[in-house]
């Protein structure tokens, strides 16, 4: 996970609230998620929305799992 929670840091190409989610298993595919939260969740939110994604792409990665 990399990103910028906020509340600043931030620029017109990487903008607040955006986040980068990457996953990859042994002989599986490599999972990238791009996800743009809204800054209005501020830091805390943020991050407790990427928290939440990266663990449901884990489950995602885990139910794939042969």
């Amino acid at each position: 996970i990399t990103g910028i929670a906020g509340p600043t840091g931030g620029s017109e190409q990487k903008p607040v609230g955006l986040v980068h989610f990457g996953a990859a298993r042994r002989g599986g595919e490599t999972i990238h998620v791009e996800k743009r939260y809204s800054p209005k969740l501020e830091r805390a939110g943020i991050r407790e929305a990427a928290t939440r994604e990266a663990l449901a792409l884990i489950r995602r990665l885990a139910e794939e799992t042969p």
